[in-house]
């Protein structure tokens, strides 16, 4: 068979939801025709569960985490910006932009003193058929391009693009910086892969005549197989991870708020929980709308927890960023849901999303932009609940965006290139 060498910073079992799209690749890829080398970068907090090759890198963020006692877990998962704004004033200023410049540090350029000349000896050895870089962080992409003399086919992968101008926050200094960083690496680039077919257009636009690819992200029916579909006493919302970029669940809790107060909701039969958010500005919120007693929130728990709590909702709420640059983005999140398999709430964001469609695709639920559309969907999974019905979406719906699909995509990609070498 074929042998690919991965690039990722991300390897079982580092937490958070980019590890995801590297495992499904490392698992199954072979299914599909090739064999998959690793190469990452060695950290301290945990040892890869797979077999890499692998080298040191720098993290140019260690002396701000140090300073709000933060392992890279937590900054990864958001605690960088909650730590930093429990500090006032210039020290909270000082905080995050040390942050936010070491941490641009970190991923362009962490990996390439110790990861180039590794992964050169790796490229120069005439095993491997191609190579596939993945990234956050970029400098994975980088490396590839400063190592690949022996001129391995190779495939860039984007989660998120590297390039970001095309958000109103990104300030001119980095859209320069990034534009020249992202234009010389990929220079020697077979093709690119990204996760939407909007940011497909985005970088065929930046990139004209070049292979570009749309690969969503997957869930692994697998991991779900063994997580049993549970009715709880209580009619249940569930959202997990974090709220950030302008992500809020206040068009919910209205919604909630409201049909209390008209008495169809009964207040002692709902119950909001949020794993994995407990900032002051969600507990304001929450008594903003009178439903302390109704929401619940929790500190972040173990994945294989969260599985079963997901699978006991009635709804999964998603909330989205209500802004144009949001239309090709996928939240991980939207993904752990289709996993789960009930019924999804979207909240806000961009006119046209990519969510629409996925959701239209799997039949797992629909977008709402306004309390009266929210509160019939909520109302509709009331009454399932109480008269006792377990609501799931079949499998056969959600199978375009299972991992045996991302696989394939990227076979395809890999074969093209190979042919064209």
């Amino acid at each position: 068979m074929p042998r690919l060498l991965l690039v990722t910073d991300h390897v079982p079992p580092r937490p958070g939801i980019a590890t995801i799209r590297s495992r499904q690749l490392i698992q199954r890829l072979p299914e599909f025709g090739w064999d998959v080398d690793v190469f990452t970068q060695r950290h301290a907090e945990w040892e890869p569960s797979v077999p890499v090759y692998s080298s040191a890198g720098a993290d140019y963020t260690a002396l701000v985490k140090r300073s709000l006692r933060l392992g890279s877990a937590q900054a990864e998962d958001g605690g960088i910006i909650s730590a930093s704004q429990r500090r006032r004033g210039m020290k909270a200023w000082a905080f995050q932009t040390g942050y936010a410049v070491t941490e641009y540090a970190t991923r362009r350029f962490g990996w390439i003193r110790d990861g180039v000349p590794a992964l050169r000896d790796l490229l120069a050895s005439g095993r491997y058929d191609a190579v596939l870089s993945t990234s956050p962080p970029e400098s994975a992409h980088a490396i590839v391009a400063l190592a690949n003399g022996a001129r391995v086919p190779w495939v860039a992968d984007f989660r998120d693009l590297w390039r970001r101008d095309h958000l109103w926050r990104t300030s001119p200094v980095r859209v320069a910086a990034d534009s020249i960083l992202e234009s010389a690496a990929l220079r020697g680039a077979s093709a690119i892969t990204t996760v939407s077919q909007p940011y497909v257009r985005l970088l065929q636009r930046r990139y004209p005549g070049r292979h570009v690819a749309a690969i969503p992200n997957a869930f692994d029916a697998a991991e779900w197989s063994e997580v049993p579909f549970e009715r709880s006493d209580l009619f249940r919302i569930v959202y997990a991870g974090q709220f950030y970029d302008g992500r809020s669940p206040e068009l919910l809790l209205r919604t909630l708020e409201s049909l209390i107060a008209r008495r169809l909701l009964p207040r002692s039969r709902v119950r909001f929980d949020v794993y994995g958010c407990t900032e002051r500005w969600l507990r304001d919120l929450i008594a903003r709308y009178n439903l302390e007693g109704v929401v619940h929130i929790h500190a972040l728990i173990p994945r294989s927890e969260v599985m079963r709590r997901l699978r006991r909702a009635n709804l999964l709420l998603l909330a989205l960023w209500n802004h144009p640059s949001e239309e090709g983005m996928y939240t991980g999140k939207v993904f752990e849901y289709l996993g789960a398999r009930r019924p999804i709430i979207a909240v806000d964001g961009p006119q046209v999303s990519v969510i629409d469609d996925l959701l239209e695709r799997t039949g797992a639920g629909k977008r709402h932009h306004d309390e009266e559309t929210l509160a019939r969907a909520v109302l509709e999974g009331f009454e399932a609940h109480e008269r006792g019905e377990i609501v799931t979406i079949p499998l056969e719906q959600t199978l375009a965006f299972e991992s045996a699909a991302l696989a394939r995509g990227f076979c395809s990609v890999l074969e093209a290139i190979r042919a064209h070498a």
